[in-house]
């Protein structure tokens, strides 16, 4: 019996700047973000047809450049960063999902957050989260809080989506709580080659200055495919 993993899509759509309701900054890459999950199938014998089946996460219009700029940064840290433990508090839990691993981490009942031990502790879990919330990725965005990472060497997409009485924060518990497992190696390389694509098409469409400094700054860490 062969299995297929998952593979995890960030598709893009640009948008004319003189064609949105409301105009944004020169220097921004303005367009939709749509990441949707190829569900595969288990191929049983030589005679059957793997599946295929597209679910569409979540989807906004907001700076893709920003989130080139993140993914250029922190790439490396999607597979290699690992959560942080102590004891009474172990990184992952059986099938936990990287999403419900930091919900529970932040509140750990073992850290005394009144001495340094605390300090270090959430200074760990933040710089994880700024590699793997895409809220970091799309900051400002209104967002769910989506998280990316690697969990036992495989790709991981999950969301811990419960209902929040805070009048000041977005309620997505209508998005449920999901994880997925994908295929990393095959994402990281489409999407590569996909944000090199919209920036050399954004700079290609733009003659300001400040434009081509910030995706120079993209582009130089998105060598072109050999």
């Amino acid at each position: 019996m062969k299995t297929t993993l998952n593979t995890l899509r960030f598709n893009f759509e640009l948008l004319d700047r003189t064609m949105t309701g409301t105009p944004y900054p020169e220097h921004e890459l303005w367009g939709w973000l749509w990441i949707d999950i190829h569900l595969r199938g288990i191929v049983e014998t030589p005679f059957s047809t793997e599946t295929s089946r597209i679910v569409r996460l979540f989807g906004l219009q907001w700076d893709l450049a920003g989130l080139a700029e993140w993914f250029v940064h922190h790439e490396q840290d999607l597979c290699t960063m690992p959560l942080p433990a102590t004891e009474g508090c172990p990184a992952l839990l059986h099938r936990e999902s990287l999403a419900q691993a930091l919900r529970r981490l932040a509140e750990c009942e073992s850290i005394d957050a009144d001495q340094q031990q605390g300090d270090d502790w959430f200074d760990a879990l933040y710089r994880f989260r700024v590699s793997h919330a895409l809220c970091f990725a799309l900051r400002g965005a209104r967002m769910p809080d989506i998280i990316v990472g690697c969990k036992q060497n495989i790709g991981e997409i999950s969301l811990v989506s419960l209902a929040d009485n805070d009048a000041d924060t977005e309620d997505w518990s209508y998005l449920g709580s999901w994880s997925y497992p994908f295929d990393m190696d095959d994402f990281r390389n489409d999407l590569r080659r996909k944000l090199r694509q919209i920036v050399l098409q954004w700079v290609a469409n733009n003659d300001k200055t400040v434009v081509h400094e910030r995706a120079n700054g993209i582009l130089e860490r998105l060598p072109a495919a050999p």
